[in-house]
């Protein structure tokens, strides 16, 4: 609320209320007195005194200055602000086809991490390598590669990701975004609700993830052949598809549309075990759960079903084959038969199919 003094020479009282929350002052009170008030506020939410009811909002992690960091690195995410906003390299890729991960060797220490950025078709050929601080600045170590946003002005990785850090994973739970360190949400102690199903992977070589000649046991074999067998909902429509390949949307797809319409999509990941024992091992864990949480910009991706689309038709590359279901009707959900009314891309803004 505020004093304001419009044309007339008078005063009038000036406000604004946030999804029904109302915040009341004095009428009339000193630019010193309000700047105290709203640092104690702030000094208060950040940092609350212990009380006999608990932290104040006990599981929304407030950031808090970056001092140091806490490797190894798992994981490291675009930030979701540069997502869709046409960032391109020079010779027209967008920055969103692009991967950005700890450097290979991981040496990561407590004052500077390591990241570099390819193309997911060549792994192997970084694009830009860099240092960055606990201060969230970065240093180029290798590659020069500039950054345009149609005709205007063009920009350095540095320089976008001191603007829009990316987000960056420890092993230890912690997360950081530049120069701001979350902590890892407060642990629950119930188990969920969740119904685990074992898998019997008898007969299959579950340290090859790929077919071979005159061969039938690889993962991805026993998973196509999972997924294929699976029982859709009554009068549902089901397909599975195989993405394999840089640049992937996941290994497998599969997509089913329910007789009332909905739209689920399910995004299947597979990694080779490091030993032919099963067993609980932590890298294995952290290379296919990292390229999990890289899938999850898919969710707000609106150009998803026209990508599968062009996937579908060989027109992008890794392309989607069809395991299983109609390949017209899947052309027809995503726009490629004129005039079909159940086009997925023909939908009005703001349709969201569900993902998992």
């Amino acid at each position: 609320m505020a004093q304001v003094r419009v044309d007339s020479g008078q005063a009038t009282t000036a406000g604004l209320a946030v999804n029904k929350s109302k915040y009341w002052e004095t009428r009339y009170l000193g630019l010193r007195e309000y700047e105290a008030f709203a640092v104690d506020l702030a000094r208060r939410y950040w940092f609350p005194r212990p009380t006999e009811s608990g932290p104040l909002l006990p599981n929304i992690s407030k950031g808090e200055r970056t001092d140091e960091f806490h490797p190894p690195v798992i994981a490291v995410e675009l930030n979701p602000a540069l997502l869709g906003a046409s960032f391109a390299l020079p010779d027209g890729r967008p920055l969103e086809q692009l991967e950005i991960a700890p450097t290979d060797d991981r040496d990561a220490t407590e004052a500077q991490v390591f990241l570099r950025m390819y193309d997911p078709r060549n792994e192997n050929v970084d694009i830009w390598v860099a240092e960055m601080t606990v201060t969230g600045q970065f240093t180029t170590l290798a590659g020069s590669e500039e950054l345009h946003r149609g005709m205007g002005n063009p920009t350095t990785f540095n320089e976008l990701f001191e603007a829009h850090p990316p987000l960056i994973y420890f092993g230890d739970g912690r997360s950081t975004m530049g120069p701001v360190t979350f902590q890892p949400p407060r642990t629950e102690s119930f188990l969920p609700d969740v119904v685990l199903i074992p898998s019997d992977w008898g007969g299959v070589d579950i340290t090859r993830e790929t077919p071979r000649p005159n061969r039938t046991d690889s993962i991805h074999e026993w998973v196509e052949k999972a997924l294929s067998e699976a029982v859709p909902e009554p009068g549902a429509s089901r397909w599975v598809l195989h993405n394999d390949g840089g640049g992937e949307i996941a290994d497998h797809v599969v997509i089913q549309r329910t007789l009332g319409g909905r739209l689920s999509v399910e995004l299947w990941h597979s990694k080779p075990s490091a030993n032919v024992r099963p067993g609980a091992r932590v890298k294995d864990m952290e290379v296919v759960t990292q390229q999990a949480a890289k899938s999850r910009r898919h969710l707000t991706d609106r150009e998803l079903w026209n990508r599968i689309g062009r996937r579908l038709t060989g027109m992008e590359s890794p392309r989607l084959t069809l395991v299983a279901g109609d390949r017209e009707d899947l052309l027809a959900l995503c726009g490629l038969v004129p005039g079909e009314s159940l086009s997925v891309v023909s939908l009005p803004a703001g349709f969201s199919p569900s993902l998992t």
